[in-house]
């Protein structure tokens, strides 16, 4: 059973049949390269066309690819998750004791004195 494929011809405005070969089956081993790499540049006209100059480069520059930081993102995402939550306690002691102690005031009765404007 042969397949058929059709095109539109825009002179005769008909549908026309262009015959369908299907590709070749590849046989081996087909290897995965980092062709992307190849002629790659760096913003400011570095050569990066290979993983080690793309690293080399990243060193000098200070700079990071995205997939450095996915257990940050990762961590982060969870003490978000927690405070949405309601679950997450300050890690730092003393803003902990500070926020406390504002609170204490506030029920006790303290209220800050509010500043006397020029047009007063």
């Amino acid at each position: 059973m042969s397949r058929t494929r059709y095109w539109f011809n825009p002179e005769t405005k008909e549908m026309q049949d262009h015959p369908y070969h299907p590709p070749e089956e590849r046989i081996g081993l087909q290897l995965v390269t980092d062709s992307w790499y190849e002629g790659a540049r760096a913003p400011d006209g570095t050569d990066i066309g290979s993983r080690t100059k793309h690293r080399n480069y990243l060193k000098a520059t200070g700079l990071a690819v995205a997939d450095d930081y996915k257990e940050t993102w990762a961590k982060a995402e969870a003490v978000r998750e927690a405070k949405r939550k309601g679950e997450h306690e300050p890690t730092n002691r003393a803003l902990r004791e500070k926020i406390e102690h504002s609170i204490y005031k506030v029920r006790n009765g303290y209220r800050p004195k509010l500043p006397k404007w020029e047009g007063d």
